[in-house]
């Protein structure tokens, strides 16, 4: 009689242990390379997080690690998302990414499961040997929001072990990427695992919130994809789905350059630098490589209006509004660059007698922002030399520019960052506008008849 309650009292415990695990895990990680201060750009986002945590019924396992020194935004994260926050550093984050691949190593987290990794924060241009690219974590402010210069990053590249074992263990990833160039983040896709990205791999996004305003409980990763990118079109925000990955594919290198544009904000040169790219690749056709892939882009519209049997006249005007312009700028781009080609590079020698050679480009692109940020380290840390060896030498290199635009006028059109962000930024918002609506008519239409397994309709909210 003992022996019967026993097993009968043992076989209850395990179905209660049974009954009480989740399926259905998410980790939340960012809030880095933000200023000073006691809140942070991502607060709106997590506080909409927090709202559908509220509302849905999956009894999310939940780990975080964001941010760290910002006071209002770790209480909305305590507050939102749930206690056992703790600072996004890089030691944190690889100790965060063990756990949770020893977790689908030793099966706490199974086969059939759902794993959720939300990353938000600020993000870099691909660089070096990277697959995917780097993201700011807690320590430093950015300078640079191309490179995120200032802050310090770790590249999530380190995921891609994570996203190996959920195929190994048929376990279903989601990485949610919602930094700015998070398109670079597309590699990380496979069978088991959809990536999806807040913009292209070129693009800013600028902690956009347009995921979490659409997470709604029952809605697919693909449904909120879908659904966001309505509020979006401007980044070009990325699936790894099959259909994902094919659209974005064949469109996305051709019409990524009439998505950029300079902004003064944050210092962005795209616009600018999407020149300099093609150029220094190949100075003798540059112009006639432009004009040709136009061409192909309105080729790839017209197999597209084909497909979905719609016309998309407002984005070829768009496109032709924009392309007029870059026309008129690559002739000028030219001109520059051989006027700067003309120019010998020169040593230019600080007050305590450190002397370098730089060319003329180098010269030109010296910015009164990079002595500010000297000046500021050097009034904070004065016993640091380091801080005033860098002040004379940028104070060095903008004396010499100076100089040199006084004896060559036109070169100051180099540093126009304004007047090409007033000319650009409004050509690439409408570009984004009616590429989104394309994008979508395809989207739609190929989805009628695909059966492709589909990782990103398997995670589910």
């Amino acid at each position: 009689m003992k022996f019967l309650i026993f097993n009968t009292l043992f076989l209850l415990s395990i179905n209660l242990v049974a009954q009480e695990r989740s399926p259905n895990h998410m980790l939340v990680i960012g809030g880095g390379g933000e200023p000073e201060g006691d809140t942070t750009i991502f607060d709106d986002g997590l506080n909409r997080l927090g709202g559908y945590l509220d509302k849905n019924d999956k009894d999310w396992n939940i780990g975080v690690s964001f941010n760290g020194g910002h006071s209002r935004t770790e209480r909305i994260v305590e507050r939102e998302i749930g206690a056992g926050n703790t600072s996004f550093t890089e030691e944190r984050y690889n100790q965060l990414i063990s756990e949770y691949e020893q977790k689908l190593i030793s099966g706490e987290i199974q086969s059939g499961d759902q794993l959720v990794l939300i990353i938000d924060t600020h993000g870099a241009q691909r660089y070096g040997d990277n697959r995917t690219h780097g993201v700011s974590t807690a320590s430093g402010a950015i300078e640079d929001y191309d490179n995120l210069s200032g802050s310090s990053i770790v590249s999530l590249d380190r995921l891609q072990r994570l996203s190996e074992l959920a195929l190994e263990k048929n376990v279903n990833l989601g990485i949610v990427d919602l930094s700015c160039h998070s398109g670079a983040t597309q590699v990380l896709a496979n069978a088991n695992t959809c990536v999806f990205s807040g913009s292209g791999p070129d693009v800013y996004n600028y902690a956009d919130e347009s995921f979490q305003k659409n997470l709604r409980r029952g809605r697919t990763l693909e449904d909120i994809f879908l659904r966001s990118r309505k509020s979006m079109p401007r980044k070009f925000s990325m699936l790894s789905s099959p259909i994902g990955q094919r659209i974005q594919d064949e469109i996305y290198p051709l019409v990524k350059k009439y998505l950029m544009y300079d902004n003064e904000r944050v210092g962005g040169r795209k616009y600018q630098n999407s020149f300099q790219q093609v150029f220094e690749e190949s100075p003798a056709c540059f112009v006639r490589q432009e004009s040709l892939e136009f061409q192909e882009l309105m080729n790839l519209i017209g197999e597209v209006e084909d497909i979905t049997s719609r016309r998309y006249r407002r984005l070829i005007s768009a496109l032709e509004e924009y392309e007029e312009l870059r026309s008129v700028h690559r002739q000028e781009y030219v001109r520059q660059a051989n006027l700067l080609a003309s120019i010998p590079d020169e040593e230019i020698c600080t007050v305590d007698n450190y002397c370098h050679t730089y060319s003329a480009k180098e010269i030109l692109n010296s910015r009164q922002s990079t002595i500010d940020y000297y000046q500021n380290k050097m009034n904070e840390e004065p016993s640091n030399n380091t801080w005033e060896f860098n002040l004379n030498i940028h104070r060095s290199i903008m004396a010499r520019k100076e100089v040199l635009i006084q004896e060559n006028p036109s070169l100051a059109d180099l540093n126009r960052t304004d007047v090409f962000h007033t000319e650009t930024e409004s050509k690439a918002s409408r570009v984004g506008r009616e590429m989104a609506e394309l994008y979508d008519d395809l989207y739609e239409e190929l989805s009628e008849d695909d059966n492709t397994p589909n990782p990103c309709a398997r995670i589910r909210f």
